[in-house]
């Protein structure tokens, strides 16, 4: 409240909506550390920028126990996503680095996050890999592909899915897997998640692809 005149509201020049670019890259460097990066919208968990522990800065995903639920929707494990609902064939890339033991997970084509009576990932394609070695490739809450590679904790190693039509080619450091036939889920955006332990990510980038071997 003011005794005084002349105050009025303030303005600003809406900018016309656009796409959200594609490609799109994100190092991390030029965020502040302790800051959420620009763009990434925290679903469960807390992804934040921190220093490297071999210097520069990454994403980092912070809560490493899983807190009460205050509502009758159980939280999911901690994820994140960025971009487009209308991306469609396209590569997510990251590389990943889990602290002492635990999971990562590469998310692709998100068509929407759930709300039920059990906690869930997003409704998509996503690349789990744990601290065991053990990898998965799911389809939301369906496991299309799995097994085991060397997975060490405390160390980085790079996560890559292609998408293509309803082909799907998944890359864990130097092994890969294609699935042919997945076809549930043609577009959405991309997204990084992990179990209730600490985690990095850096060098996230998502590309458009225009065909699969």
């Amino acid at each position: 409240m003011t005794t005084t005149v002349g105050q009025h509201k303030g303005s600003t020049e809406i900018p016309p909506p656009r796409a959200f670019p594609l490609p799109y890259e994100e190092d991390f460097e030029g965020c502040r550390p302790g800051g959420m990066p620009k763009y990434f919208s925290d679903q469960s968990g807390v992804f934040e920028t921190a220093r490297r522990p071999d210097g520069g800065k990454c994403l980092r995903q912070t809560v490493a126990l899983r807190g009460i639920d205050w509502h009758y929707y159980p939280n999911p494990e901690p994820y994140t996503v960025v971009g487009d609902a209308k991306w469609r064939n396209y590569e997510v890339a990251c590389d990943v680095y889990v602290e002492k033991e635990g999971y990562v997970a590469l998310f692709g084509r998100i068509a929407r996050a759930r709300q039920s009576s059990a906690p869930q990932p997003p409704e998509g394609y996503w690349l789990k890999v744990d601290t065991r070695g053990r990898w998965e490739l799911k389809e939301f809450d369906r496991t299309l592909a799995s097994g085991a590679v060397p997975f060490a904790a405390d160390r980085w190693h790079h996560l890559a899915m292609k998408f293509f039509g309803p082909k799907i080619f998944a890359r864990i450091d130097g092994f890969e897997t294609r699935i042919g036939w997945a076809a549930k889920f043609g577009e959405g955006m991309a997204g990084l998640g992990s179990g209730w332990n600490h985690a990095m990510f850096d060098n996230f980038s998502v590309r458009p692809v225009s065909s699969l071997p």
